[in-house]
């Protein structure tokens, strides 16, 4: 993995180093979140061996204490993880679509830049996107 270095000179899209971190982790972490998201959506709530026995009481179906509400808890997960990947979303459809992959390949997993084009035009642009990210998430 290269290092995550940012421009300072000159550059408008400058982020502090742990805002600029974490931001890189959650585009990083972008895949496994919408993977997430899917499995959120299409699975059924795992239920417990006593859920269905009835003791007469009145916490019938429920052992040991009361079960959240897993829909409103599904939800809840997926709303915070959309909240991230729509920023993402946002900031990859604010490059031109040229750089679009190579930046994305670059912070995803490392590759250099493979199309012919100033190291520093990516860089600025990998600013900009890191940038539009935070700003979407209200870091900046």
């Amino acid at each position: 993995m290269p290092r995550n270095y940012q421009t300072t000179k000159n550059n408008p899209y400058w982020l502090p180093h742990n805002v600029y971190m974490r931001v890189l982790y959650i585009v990083r972490d972008y895949p496994r979140m919408k993977a997430e998201q899917n499995d959120v959506i299409y699975t059924s709530p795992k239920l417990s061996e006593n859920q269905y026995e009835h003791d007469g009481s009145k916490n019938r179906g429920v052992s040991g204490g009361q079960h959240g509400d897993p829909t409103a808890n599904k939800a809840v997960k997926i709303a915070m993880m959309s909240r991230e990947t729509d920023a993402v979303d946002y900031a990859v459809q604010k490059l031109p679509e040229a750089y679009r992959a190579a930046i994305w390949e670059n912070i995803l997993h490392g590759k250099p830049y493979k199309i012919p084009a100033d190291k520093d035009t990516f860089r600025r642009w990998r600013s900009r996107f890191c940038y539009y990210v935070a700003e979407r998430l209200h870091y900046v």
